[in-house]
């Protein structure tokens, strides 16, 4: 008796595995709001090495939408009366890569075609690690300006970050609400600027983590 529960369950098993189609490939797109005041955009691909188990990369950008961190000084020095960092470089905007390792539950609910699971993913975010602004001297009484380029390239290059998403999947199609954690800094490189001996570390708040909430389509493929 106990070899006939053994061979049904075994069949059970083969025949739900041949019922649900497996992908190796799969693309995505994802936007989220993150706690810097920042969009984010990716674009990213996975493979699977087994059912549950993915490795992949994206491809990302982020910019604040809202920064009221504008450094700016005053001067005497006779031409200039004060300085301020150039409007289109206030807010911080960045393109990163970000190689990823993903774990997915098999499905914990199943409507129809549709399958819920969770999924946890572990990733690296590289960018750039320099950045290149514009600051206006003004003199208040002739109503001269000037710009100026400041540039570093001291910031830190590579951040962690781990996401944890519910998924809901079809044959064809996955939407995925997630939520991300963390220690990018998009200040690294800002903080390090120093202009007329003021530097830029005060006007910016201090290092903290960051928080993402997101959506994602995935294509299997």
């Amino acid at each position: 008796m106990k070899r006939v529960y053994l061979i049904f369950l075994v069949l059970m098993v083969i025949i739900s595995a041949k019922a649900e189609e497996i992908y190796k490939n799969e693309v995505g797109v994802s936007a989220g709001l993150d706690t810097n005041d920042a969009y984010e955009l990716e674009a990213s691909y996975r493979y699977f090495l087994t059912q549950n188990v993915a490795i992949g990369a994206g491809v990302g950008f982020y910019q604040q939408y809202f920064c009221d961190d504008v450094p700016s000084g005053d001067l005497n020095d006779g031409k200039w009366t004060s300085w301020r960092m150039a409007d289109d470089d206030v807010k911080i905007k960045k393109f990163f890569l970000e190689p990823t390792v993903t774990f997915r539950t098999p499905a914990l609910l199943i409507i129809g075609k549709a399958r819920l699971c969770l999924e946890g993913e572990a990733g690296l975010k590289m960018q750039i690690p320099t950045d290149m602004v514009s600051v206006d001297y003004y003199n208040s009484q002739t109503n001269d300006a000037k710009s100026s380029v400041k540039f570093t390239g001291r910031g830190r290059w590579c951040f962690w970050e781990t996401k944890a998403l519910f998924r809901l999947g079809f044959p064809k199609i996955s939407l995925s609400l997630g939520y991300a954690f963390s220690n990018l800094d998009i200040y690294t490189n800002y903080r390090r600027m120093t202009v007329e001996h003021v530097s830029f570390a005060s006007f910016y708040p201090k290092k903290k983590q960051t928080q993402t909430f997101f959506l994602k389509l995935s294509f299997p493929m």
